[in-house]
């Protein structure tokens, strides 16, 4: 039926498309500095080979000055959805088990670290990382509600994750006309969600994430402004985790969603000096246009 589809349509969950496509956007088309930043591949975290559970804990296997046990890996490259496969993490029926193998592959996404390895985390409790995984989660189901236009989903989600962050608490106030002055009009649930998610998000990135300047000559007699790239760096996983989504939920005005696939369409030029592509396109190639009208013809 006509509602069976457009519910098809509306219902949106992030994927890894999504966060992959957002990075790639933040790469940018040329190699000019740009406020948003533009990765560059030394954006790392360390891992430690094993981690062990013992009682509450996930403790790492090797202290932090031990170098035989640690290695560096590349969480924008390698991982893009990083964020997301993180806040699956608690709702796990075995939750332990879960958080023991995230942090596996993964490394603590934050801890406690001494001396010279300070930046390698060597231990975290399991109600910590239960805590992180459950807030990412409840910061990127708001965003989807308001993608989704989904009022009653946002409005639930606030009052019911309102004690988790400061953030999800004022923000659920703020759409409460009894908990603000009377001369005050209250927000939306979706304006409410939307601001939840985004502060959240934002404080994560102020607190764990750094922009700074490099110089790249990765082309022979380069032009001195396209040798000099903007770059971000991170304490550790958790802060890459949420510059991944960070740009996604600054992406929304250089991107627009196919109306058959529902895939992310790039509004940026294709190339630096080209035109950049029209803000009402719809579908993603010809293929999906037509895919979509013949939908419609059987419905």
């Amino acid at each position: 039926t006509t509602n069976n589809v457009m519910e098809h349509v509306m219902r949106r969950s992030l994927d890894r498309r999504d966060f992959a496509a957002c990075i790639e956007l933040r790469k940018g088309v040329d190699s000019k500095p740009r406020s948003d930043g533009v990765v560059v591949s030394d954006g790392d975290c360390w891992k430690c080979k094993r981690y062990e559970r013992h009682g509450r804990w996930i403790t790492a296997s090797f202290d932090a000055d031990d170098m035989e046990g640690w290695h560096l890996y590349q969480p924008l490259r390698e991982e893009p959805d990083l964020f997301l496969k993180f806040s699956k993490v608690w709702q796990d029926k075995n939750f332990p088990s879960a958080a023991q193998a995230f942090v596996s592959r993964f490394g603590l996404p934050r801890g406690t670290g001494r001396g010279k390895g300070s930046d390698r985390p060597t231990r975290l409790s399991l109600q910590e990382v239960f805590e992180e995984s459950q807030r990412a989660w409840v910061a990127l189901t708001l965003y989807e509600s308001v993608l989704n236009k989904d009022g009653a989903a946002a409005k639930k989600l606030l009052a019911e994750y309102r004690d988790l962050d400061e953030a999800f608490d004022e923000c659920h106030k703020h759409t409460q006309q009894w908990a603000l002055p009377d001369d005050t009009v209250p927000l939306t649930p979706l304006q409410g969600a939307l601001a939840a998610s985004v502060l959240v998000v934002d404080d994560a990135v102020t607190r764990l994430c750094r922009q700074g300047t490099s110089v790249h000559f990765d082309r022979p007699n380069p032009d001195p402004s396209s040798a000099v790239k903007v770059t971000w760096s991170f304490d550790n996983p958790l802060g890459a985790m949420y510059l991944q989504m960070w740009w996604v939920v600054t992406s929304s005005g250089d991107l627009s969603r196919c109306e058959h696939c529902s895939r992310l369409i790039s509004l940026t030029r294709p190339s630096p000096g080209a035109r950049k592509r029209r803000s009402d396109k719809r579908f993603c190639n010809d293929a999906c246009r037509q895919a979509h009208h013949r939908s419609k013809k059987r419905v």
